[in-house]
């Protein structure tokens, strides 16, 4: 399997923590003579279970931040800009320049022509300020039940799903076909969408939908049986801790290290002689009467 990028982040953060909270307890301790109270807050402040509280809480944030920030928004960027690109435009453009306020709207610089990597953020804005609306004639509760049925399909994947190798929620010996029945409940929640609406429009368009998500899960279901095949295993679990499996080259597995000659089996020695007895009698100068116990083909 292979190494977290800290192999451990809560022993990190507790360091970084009882620092920090040394250097908070030295300026209390400071302000002690004039304001005597101060004192118990330092000796409070420099307890382990107070440190290892705040440790808690900054390592959350600090996976929340680098799920969210660094890996959500940057996957994003790329897929929409690789996508944008593939079609010959622009793509997304709105960066931290399109702010607009001082320092960043200047004059001079065009606020319409940036990386576009705070666009998700600002679409991620305005989708949460949309209004909900509820058609007048629909079924209230099926229409509001289906977006989250539709969202409770993909949540649900990741309580099998390994985050490292001892952190997951739940360890099922059925993992994979628990993750293919949960992806198999979001066209069911597009048609209960599309009939709730009460219109025959998002009738068609949720049975549109519901059909392009079951051809998806066609190729998506073969790709998991090749990875099955070749972990044997329906645990997601054992299925990650074979990350350090050599590849598949033609059906058999060899490793960067072998060469073709070295990994070529030998072999014995009774096959060269045999060889070489056989290849005799194939000369021209042999034939059935000189003796060299070539025996002649049977007819």
């Amino acid at each position: 399997m292979s190494a977290p990028l800290i192999p451990n982040l809560f022993a990190v953060c507790k360091v970084l923590i009882a620092a920090i909270i040394g250097i908070v307890q030295s300026i209390i301790y400071a302000l002690s003579g004039p304001i005597p109270p101060l004192r118990g807050l330092g000796d409070w402040l420099g307890l382990d279970a107070v440190i290892t509280v705040v440790t808690y809480l900054i390592v959350v944030t600090v996976v929340v931040l680098w799920v969210t920030v660094l890996n959500l928004f940057t996957v994003m960027w790329v897929e929409r800009k690789l996508y944008s690109r593939l079609q010959d435009r622009y793509g997304i453009m709105i960066s931290i320049w399109s702010l607009p306020f001082w320092p960043f709207n200047r004059v001079h610089r065009p606020t319409h022509k940036g990386l576009g990597y705070l666009q998700n953020l600002a679409d991620g804005v305005k989708l949460i300020q949309k209004e909900n609306i509820t058609p007048r004639n629909a079924d209230s509760a099926m229409f509001h039940i289906s977006p989250v049925l539709i969202a409770s399909s993909t949540l649900m994947v990741f309580a099998v799903l390994p985050w490292s190798s001892g952190f997951y929620v739940a360890n099922l010996d059925l993992g994979i076909l628990f993750i293919l029945a949960a992806f198999s409940l979001a066209p069911l929640g597009i048609l209960i969408a599309g009939y709730a609406a009460n219109n025959k429009y998002t009738l068609v368009g949720g049975f549109r939908a519901a059909a392009m998500l079951l051809s998806y899960s066609i190729p998506m279901v073969l790709a998991v049986i090749a990875l099955v095949v070749f972990t044997g295993s329906l645990d997601p679990v054992k299925i990650v801790q074979q990350q350090d499996r050599p590849l598949v080259a033609f059906g058999t597995s060899r490793r960067w290290s072998e060469s073709p000659s070295t990994s070529r089996r030998p072999r014995p020695s009774s096959w060269k002689a045999g060889r070489r007895s056989t290849a005799g009698c194939g000369s021209a100068s042999s034939s059935p009467s000189s003796g060299s116990g070539c025996s002649p083909p049977a007819r």
